[in-house]
């Protein structure tokens, strides 16, 4: 959506860019061979091939990003340890598991997932010491997502759910009603209106 007069006063953070996700294979342009996971805001290089196919991972999984500007992190040099943070993982039973913290987190829904911008081939399966993990709460809505729930239209927003006046409120500020997602949102907490 545009931005209005407002946005643009707001000021500037410290890091303007948006960084990959954690969780993300990149392929580092930089030399154009060599494979990372982002994990915590680093670069996180694997020890071996060996070590990069026992996680599940393919190479074909890898996007390509500069990385020139990344901190380098712990390398990953060992399959029977938890995947890194960020990861995507699948339990026999179907539930996928987001890595953070160390932890598991699971997904609230796939509708949930996928605003996370997440695709289920990035999903790799869990190991031994990935279900260790103790389990860390649900991963709800990403902040931004646009939800109806019932007749009421809400933005997910600082993990609060926040409802508009109406569907016209909702298109005077901007927003598109073709990304609203329809789902329960019983499990949020109502935050304010939104102006």
């Amino acid at each position: 959506m545009p931005a209005t007069s407002a946005d643009a006063a707001l000021p500037a953070e410290a890091q303007p860019v948006q960084k990959a996700l954690d969780g993300t294979l990149v392929l580092d342009k930089s030399d154009g061979r060599t494979i990372y996971m982002i994990a915590d805001g680093k670069k996180r290089g694997f020890t071996s091939a060996e070590v990069f196919h026992s996680l599940g991972y393919q190479f074909s999984q890898a996007i390509p990003i500069d990385l020139t500007d990344y901190e380098a992190g712990t390398p990953v040099d060992s399959a029977t340890v938890p995947h890194p943070d960020g990861a995507l993982v699948l339990q026999s039973n179907g539930t996928v598991w987001w890595i953070l913290g160390g932890t598991r987190r699971g997904f609230q829904s796939a509708e949930v997932f996928y605003t996370y911008g997440f695709k289920f081939d990035q999903v790799v399966p869990a190991n031994s010491a990935d279900l260790e993990l103790a389990e860390g709460s649900l991963v709800k809505f990403r902040d931004g997502t646009l939800v109806k729930d019932g007749d009421v239209y809400f933005l997910i927003s600082e993990g609060l759910k926040r409802p508009f006046a109406s569907l016209a409120g909702l298109v005077e500020l901007g927003f598109n009603p073709d990304n609203v997602i329809s789902a329960p949102l019983s499990s949020y907490t109502q935050g304010s209106q939104v102006n």
